[in-house]
């Protein structure tokens, strides 16, 4: 990394060949599908290509480029997680309810689920209402009978909860 920084191309090819086994063999552990794997590997390495300056050479490579490949896999994830839920409605309950062939859920939406049962009630509400069954702040407020800015407070204070829960999971891998 260090030669890569310096602007050697042959340093930074072999890096980056170095490095792509190990960034697959972690986005494969949290992401599932193979294409939506192959899409998470590349925008890690262009994060690691964007923030290579970001290299400090004084420090463990390792460290730094694990942080990277768990933000960047928690990001798709997150993606994944705001995409399907505008084409599916997800309910709460488990996926054994359906019938076998529609029980193959991607193992990511079930990390993210799992995470979100880990929640306490006061967070795992707030987000269950506005962002999976999409009900307007609004609306969530009324039906959790309190206020507006209590209930985006309660969203964001989880999403935090929910991002250390995906985190921790994540850091099992590195």
């Amino acid at each position: 990394m260090i030669d890569a920084q310096k602007g050697h191309q042959k340093a930074y090819q072999t890096l980056l060949s170095e490095v792509v086994g190990a960034v697959k063999g972690l986005t494969a552990r949290y992401v599932f599908n193979p294409s939506s794997r192959d899409d998470c590997v590349q925008e890690v390495l262009i994060a690691i290509h964007k923030a290579r300056h970001t290299y400090d050479p004084s420090r463990a490579f390792k460290p730094w480029l694990f942080a990277i490949v768990r933000f960047r896999i928690t990001d798709h994830l997150r993606a994944q997680m705001r995409h399907s839920k505008r084409e599916v409605y997800v309910e709460e309950k488990e996926f054994t309810e359906r019938p076998a062939q529609e029980a193959v859920v991607d193992h990511s939406e079930t990390i993210v689920n799992d995470a979100i049962k880990l929640l306490p009630k006061d967070y795992r509400e707030p987000i269950r209402l506005t962002k999976i069954e999409g009900h307007t702040t609004r609306a969530a407020a009324e039906m959790l009978q309190i206020s507006e800015a209590a209930l985006r407070t309660r969203v964001s204070r989880g999403y935090k909860l929910l991002k250390k829960h995906l985190e921790a999971k994540l850091d099992e891998i590195a």
